[in-house]
């Protein structure tokens, strides 16, 4: 039996801009879950700009997906993914300065 399973990530926007911050936040998000970008099934991202950034989702091997853009004063990323068995993937706070 598969499920479905959420996580929510959120950071502070980095001094480097918004596409590295996605990029530092998803891969941290999918490292502690221990998964890669092809398990996941649906991503939602919130960008201060609110502009989509899909190379940086293909470049943590996110292709083939549902992705949904939104504008969030602070970046957050939520993902979605099928595990094959039951666990709980967990969530990343916002880290405090």
């Amino acid at each position: 039996m598969s499920l479905v399973a959420q996580a929510v990530g959120e950071s502070r926007l980095l001094p480097e801009g918004e596409a590295a911050t996605l990029h530092d936040l998803l891969s941290r998000l999918l490292a502690h879950n221990r998964l890669h970008g092809s398990h996941l099934v649906a991503v939602r991202v919130g960008l201060p700009s609110g502009e989509p950034a899909p190379q940086v989702l293909r470049a943590l091997g996110v292709v083939r997906i549902p992705v949904f853009w939104e504008r969030r004063p602070t970046p957050r990323v939520e993902i979605h993914a099928r595990l094959g068995r039951r666990r709980r993937l967990r969530s990343l706070p916002l880290e405090e300065p």
